[in-house]
């Protein structure tokens, strides 16, 4: 990521403005070794976060294995490096111990009952949501249940064919009875989800839109469109949801350069043949997409085989956390 990062930056190569947390700041027994650092004690916070920022990282992204001590002194680290801390503190989503230690915002919708009283500190404390229903949705199996947006451009247009095929045999599969439970036990976190985005959303806590990409039916680009549908499903309004993905995405990358629609802001638009603001699932209807104040050819980000020879659908990536 940071080498793309600094590719797209420079303009070497087309892509979307990239902003990074770097690797996962984990407790003695890292969930992803391959990706994380192992923070055991206090002392080991200042050093980790300086090596993430020389190598550019945005912010930095705690996780589950973190106890409230060892959070509240990466928090504190970070703030020395004048950096942030979003926290995936798991089942702790939204717990009032991850706000008091400082983080910045939770990294996916709370899935378990959270009291008023934490709502309300955390607005007063601008502790921000990162959403994320889309990975809820995709661990309960209920995107796949449908496949037709498989057949719509933004996705049609760009995914490997084999990589379609792949997928809807795999949606096709029987699924065992422990298969079968996790996905019950994800429909329940979804629903869970969105109450608490409802609930985040109407105390007047901000909420960004995040996806988790990319999983069985969620996939970059296309997987927010798919989040936006998901938040109004919640309950927020389609102005509400675009503004989740807009102006409080910004917000959250403390970049005010972009987000709304204004003079001297960065040009990064869609046009849309359709009311978004009325139905959400219009702002999948793209005409066409400026990026940096220039008008992108989409021909040319449409799937080539003989440019790109994509990647291969793996029975892991359909497993469950």
């Amino acid at each position: 990521m940071q080498q793309l990062k600094q590719e797209t930056s420079a303009g070497r190569i087309a892509g979307p403005r990239i902003f990074m947390v770097g690797g996962l700041v984990d407790g003695a027994d890292p969930l992803w070794p391959p990706i994380s650092f192992a923070l055991v004690s206090t002392d080991q916070a200042p050093g980790i976060v300086g090596q993430m920022k020389r190598s550019g990282a945005d912010a930095i992204k705690a996780y589950i294995g973190l106890s409230e001590k060892l959070l509240t002194a990466l928090v504190r680290a970070a703030a020395a490096d004048s950096l942030r801390v979003v926290a995936d503190l798991g089942a702790n989503n939204g717990s009032d111990w991850g706000i008091r230690a400082g983080i910045s915002a939770y990294a996916h919708a709370p899935t378990s009952a959270i009291s008023d009283a934490t709502i309300s500190t955390m607005k007063s404390r601008g502790v921000m949501n990162i959403t994320t229903l889309a990975v809820f949705e995709s661990f309960a199996r209920r995107r796949l249940r449908d496949l037709r947006f498989l057949d719509e451009p933004l996705l049609a247009r760009s995914m490997p064919p084999q990589f379609v095929q792949e997928l809807r045999a795999a949606a096709q599969q029987p699924m065992s009875a422990s298969e079968n439970a996790i996905a019950a036990r994800y429909a329940d976190l979804l629903t869970t989800a969105m109450t608490n985005i409802r609930r985040l959303h109407a105390a007047g806590v901000p909420i960004v839109a995040g996806t988790d990409s990319p999983y069985p039916g969620v996939f970059f680009g296309e997987g927010l469109h798919r989040e936006l549908e998901l938040l109004v499903e919640a309950g927020l309004t389609p102005l509400e949801a675009i503004s989740a993905a807009t102006s409080n995405a910004a917000r959250f990358a403390r970049d005010t350069t972009w987000g709304v629609i204004a003079t001297g802001k960065r040009a990064d638009l869609l046009l849309i043949d359709g009311r978004p603001h009325e139905r959400i699932s219009d702002t999948r209807r793209i005409v066409a997409v400026m990026q940096r104040g220039q008008l992108l050819d989409r021909n040319q980000l449409a799937f080539a085989a003989l440019h790109d020879a994509g990647l291969r659908a793996v029975d892991a990536a359909l497993s469950t956390k």
